[in-house]
């Protein structure tokens, strides 16, 4: 595997799992404001089930980063262009939380800054 691909890869887990930890974070925040009765236990289920669902999301689409396919280039900008199109696709595919691409991109954009530029 390419040198670069093999980093941006292993930038790319860790901003998901960095992801994965803002989320349990806000479950964190919403079992807060609960406690302090600014939101109600409906709206702390519903969140913390949209939570769950991104996360879940995230974690299976972690996967993604492990196929062969990607073994096969030698240039970050067109792995990313790839990998955005099969996040897309795997999203649409398994029905996921459409705010799981708008994560991932923004990380995707971090990282394509850090190693492309």
């Amino acid at each position: 595997m390419h040198r670069g691909i093999k980093k941006l890869i292993g930038l790319l887990r860790l901003e998901f799992d960095d992801m994965e930890e803002d989320l349990r974070l806000m479950e964190e925040i919403a079992l807060d404001r609960y406690k302090r009765a600014e939101i109600t236990e409906y709206v702390l289920k519903e969140n913390n089930a949209l939570f769950e669902s991104e996360i879940r999301g995230i974690q299976s689409m972690a996967r993604l980063l492990d196929d062969p396919r990607w073994e096969g280039f030698d240039d970050e900008q067109i792995m990313l262009e790839q990998f955005d199109q099969a996040v897309r696709k795997y999203i649409s595919d398994y029905l996921l939380p459409p705010a799981i691409h708008g994560l991932l991109s923004r990380k995707m954009t971090k990282v394509r800054q850090f190693v492309c530029e």
